[in-house]
């Protein structure tokens, strides 16, 4: 987490010095490119560390707004939208509650009930800012747990063909991760619930 430009070189020197590139010859280099950034010149044009921390404030203030009235607490979303409509289609009765935006698509967010219990479901989108957007936001339109299904392909032949896999670890490959958890090659997922999705798979 940074909260001002030195903040951030810092964090940009310890990511990208290498044997090529010097922290010296880095930190030189960020300071001529990000002033030039349309994100630091709002900073410079509201004056400074203080009125920055005041306008993203705002910024997290509209987005908690965004509260819907009646939002489920539980959210299922998957990445595939053959499997999204045929999830929907399940549903007869669901209801469009809200609407999520990027720059090119829309994504509608339903409520349905299972088993007496409420659900909202949406499409999440590929690419790790986006999908972690999203997650942000359907948090905060009133959603306290998120269930994520995805697919993939394997290169262990011993696992069949649509089978269901329960990862315990998964690589760090992008840069969104390392601005909610410290900086690692892997991170572990399903940490807390990985026994209680077997046993409701056995």
């Amino acid at each position: 987490m940074y909260h001002d430009m030195d903040d951030l070189i810092d964090v940009c020197v310890g990511h990208m010095a290498n044997d090529r590139f010097t922290p010296e010859q880095v930190r030189a280099y960020m300071k001529g490119l990000l002033p030039k950034l349309d994100y630091w010149k709002r900073y410079t044009n509201l004056a400074g560390a203080e009125k920055f921390e005041e306008f993203k404030h705002q910024l997290i203030d509209e987005i908690n707004a965004l509260h819907v009235e009646g939002m489920p607490k539980v959210a299922v979303s998957c990445f595939s939208f053959t499997t999204f409509d045929r999830m929907v289609a399940l549903f007869p009765d669901a209801e469009q509650i809200a609407e999520m935006k990027c720059a090119s698509q829309r994504f509608p967010v339903y409520k349905v009930r299972y088993h007496d219990v409420e659900l909202a479901l949406y499409l999440s989108g590929v690419g790790a800012p986006q999908c972690v957007g999203q997650q942000e936001e359907i948090y905060a339109l009133g959603a306290e747990c998120l269930v994520l299904f995805g697919t993939c392909g394997v290169l262990d032949r011993n696992i069949a063909d649509c089978a269901i896999i329960l990862p315990d670890a998964a690589m760090r490959d992008e840069g969104t991760s390392y601005h909610y958890a410290p900086p690692s090659d892997e991170i572990p997922v399903n940490v807390h619930h990985a026994g209680l999705f077997r046993s409701l798979l056995e």
